[in-house]
């Protein structure tokens, strides 16, 4: 608890004493937005307006032609934001808008050719189908997800897509095909 409070404490007085260098104000929202979302219990209808915050600074920023922001950093960041704002609609159930945002992250992700970014949004895309009963949709991405995990061999999202449907399966009280 302690380091979820101080490291409110620290992004509380970045946001505060922010120049007018958007990347950095975009960066300071996004982590406000993510700190809320993994607080326990999760805040996601506070952290949505911390991710839109981010989104629109960022959007604004113009690369000072000194500092090399590539435009495929930007993107890529821009791309970690809508995945986040999926997650918090996600949170709230609102998996339509998820989807959505999820979509939008995809997309990015794939102009920018982030592999594993790719990996994980397209898990996210999965669970929220399967939260959302959308089973055919479910399967499809399933599909397409385990192809891609298992041709560039991303462990980690395997094993976060695992961990997340147990949880859903255990909720739904099938706790045998939950543990598996």
């Amino acid at each position: 608890m302690g380091n979820f409070i101080s490291a409110m404490y620290f992004i509380n007085q970045a946001i505060k004493h922010r120049d007018e260098n958007y990347f950095v104000i975009a960066n300071s929202f996004n982590i406000k937005g993510i700190l809320l979302l993994e607080s326990i219990p999760p805040k996601p209808n506070e952290s949505l307006p911390f991710f839109k915050k981010a989104e629109l600074n960022l959007k604004k920023f113009k690369p000072n032609i000194r500092i090399d922001y590539r435009e495929e950093e930007l993107i890529a960041f821009l791309s970690r934001i809508y995945n986040n704002i999926g997650l918090a609609y996600a949170n709230i159930k609102n998996y339509s808008a998820a989807i959505n945002y999820y979509q939008k992250s995809l997309r990015l992700k794939r102009k920018v050719g982030n592999l594993d970014g790719i990996c994980i949004t397209a898990t996210n895309i999965c669970l929220a189908y399967l939260y959302s009963s959308k089973k055919n949709n479910y399967y499809f991405w399933k599909k397409k997800k385990f192809f891609l995990l298992d041709k560039y061999g991303f462990s980690f999202s395997k094993a976060y897509f695992y961990r997340e449907c147990g949880e859903y399966f255990c909720n739904q009280k099938k706790i045998k095909r939950g543990l598996e």
